[in-house]
């Protein structure tokens, strides 16, 4: 819980810079913060896929392992940039590849049901 009200805090800070710097008010984020937690290595597998490759999911690009503002390139071995920590997830696989390939695996997966959300009812 202590992350969860961290987080509350930042977004609150940020959110009242922002509006300050660009003279306007309102909410800049939609929706509640939601945690949960990594209860399984296949969770943190899950988990790793879609951060890397979140702007893939949701449309924004084409190709994550090309998007400069994604780590799933450091994690593909494209670029060394070492600002991520990748060895918890790189070392359980033979390769990059492979994990490239697991984690393109769960992509279309992932883009599935989200675009499977559309027809659902809250």
């Amino acid at each position: 819980m202590v992350f969860v009200k961290f987080m509350q805090r930042l977004g609150t800070a940020y959110t009242m810079y922002f509006n300050t710097k660009y003279k306007r008010s309102g909410v800049l984020f939609q929706g509640k913060f939601k945690a949960m937690e990594i209860q399984s290595n296949e969770d943190l597998l899950w988990v790793s896929t879609y951060v890397n490759a979140n702007a893939q999911i949701h449309g924004l690009i084409k190709d994550a392992s090309q998007y400069k503002w994604c780590s799933f390139p450091e994690y593909l071995g494209l670029i060394r940039e070492n600002f991520c920590h990748k060895n918890v997830i790189l070392d359980q696989f033979r390769s990059p590849e492979v994990y490239k390939d697991v984690a393109e695996e769960c992509l279309l997966k992932m883009k599935k049901d989200k675009d499977l959300q559309k027809y659902l009812i809250d």
